[in-house]
């Protein structure tokens, strides 16, 4: 299994590399109300999003006869249009930066929810709770649905990590542990912000604000590393198999 996990794990982690999840989580947990139950309402909303192409992925493979016999010039050519994808992805973000992806922290803005007790009319008898959008959870778990379909690296790594776990020469139970491995590696920027804040307590925020920021900065640029540095790698082994 050791073997399979060197294929694997590469991929997944490149998959869990998305600037666009971690930002919409971070927002979502600044927002003033909620923030965790809305935070949590994202993961189910994104962890649905990559169950669902782990399964078409494993069901097409199993309908198509995949196993652990792959052909290997199939899955060379696999690689190859994958890596093809994530060069005309990082071009497109290269020479058009308003081609990124939306910031989803503006989606998920917290001064939409400012606090009513303070935006309240002294000189009404409203009560502020009259004022309160509640949790919102379809707004904020169709902000996860649209965020992880619409993150191209992430869906473009997951295939093929998937593919290998699903295909490896190891026995059943082992193809699952390997599967769930890819699920929880592939969702860290999902749960991690909570993690975070569970983690540091009062100096959660903090940090959680301070990697916002940072990659607010940096968003195109990773954007384009990622899927540089992955087309390259997807693009390679590709070719290997061919060869």
């Amino acid at each position: 299994m050791s073997t399979t996990f060197a294929r694997v794990l590469p991929l997944a982690f490149g998959a869990a590399i998305s600037p666009v999840i971690l930002l919409l989580q971070v927002a979502t947990l600044a927002s003033p109300r909620y923030p965790v139950r809305r935070a949590v309402i994202v993961l189910g909303a994104t962890a649905l999003v990559v169950v669902m192409v782990m399964a078409a992925v494993v069901a097409t493979d199993a309908h198509a006869g995949a196993g652990p016999k792959t052909d290997p010039v199939v899955d060379g050519w696999i690689r190859i249009v994958l890596a093809l994808v994530l060069l005309a992805g990082a071009v497109r973000v290269a020479l058009h930066p308003g081609a990124t992806d939306a910031d989803p922290s503006t989606d998920a803005d917290p001064s939409t929810d400012a606090d009513p007790a303070t935006d309240a009319d002294p000189a009404t008898d409203a009560p502020a709770a009259a004022a309160d959008p509640g949790v919102r959870g379809l707004r904020f778990f169709l902000l996860g649905i649209g965020a992880m379909l619409t993150n191209l690296t992430t869906i473009v790594l997951l295939v093929p990590a998937t593919r290998e776990a699903a295909s490896a020469a190891i026995s059943r139970g082992d193809r699952l542990v390997v599967l769930a491995v890819v699920l929880v590696i592939t969702l860290l920027p999902a749960y991690g912000p909570l993690v975070v804040l569970a983690a540091l307590g009062r100096r959660g925020p903090a940090a959680l604000a301070a990697m916002s920021r940072w990659l607010g900065s940096h968003h195109r640029a990773v954007t384009v590393a990622v899927s540089l540095g992955f087309a390259a790698y997807l693009g390679i082994s590709g070719l290997a198999a061919l060869g």
